[in-house]
């Protein structure tokens, strides 16, 4: 695993997930290609 792999999101990344907003289909690339997703338990909650 490399630290390039893997990324903390904030909610702004996970609503462009979600979300159809600009840029939508740049964050999906970028995180379909993470090894790892590190989001904030709050985040979950």
């Amino acid at each position: 695993m490399c630290a390039e792999c893997r990324a903390y999101l904030d909610t702004s990344t996970l609503a462009k997930w979600y979300l159809n907003e600009p840029n939508s289909e740049a964050v999906v690339a970028f995180l379909q290609g993470l090894d790892i997703a590190v989001i904030s338990s709050l985040t979950v909650t």
